[in-house]
């Protein structure tokens, strides 16, 4: 299994979460903490990359889902991106949006980010 991280970085009130290595039962418990820091903040929308996820189980579709309801009870919309065929299929029976790429997730909420500032990001590791 490969350690749990993530990284993210704020731009617009757009909050993008990238999540690298295994989100499995014994790794979640690193980036709970963290990513409800995020949660908590005033944003507009919240994007998951799922890009360098190597491996999923119930606890990671878990905290995605939670997630979800945590940021739908105060209207944020959630889109994950760079999902793999192999996990898709894992979150098509929730309203979860997905799109292809990074990109498309930031033109799901805006065409014009271009012009904003991106505050400081973290990684936890």
């Amino acid at each position: 299994m490969e350690e749990l991280r993530l990284s993210h970085y704020i731009i617009n009130k757009l909050c993008i979460v990238s999540f690298h290595g295994d989100m499995t039962y014994g790794e979640i418990f690193e980036v709970q903490f963290p990513l409800a820091t995020l949660t908590n903040r005033n944003l507009k929308g919240f994007v998951i990359n799922l890009k360098e996820v190597n491996q999923i189980d119930s606890m990671g579709i878990a905290l995605i889902t939670a997630l979800l309801h945590k940021l739908g009870k105060r209207q944020i919309p959630l889109v994950l991106c760079e999902v793999s065929e192999d996990i898709q299929w894992l979150f098509e029976e929730n309203d979860l949006e997905m799109v292809d790429t990074e990109k498309d997730a930031l033109a799901y909420f805006s065409s014009d980010l271009q012009t904003t500032t991106k505050e400081p990001a973290f990684i936890v590791s």
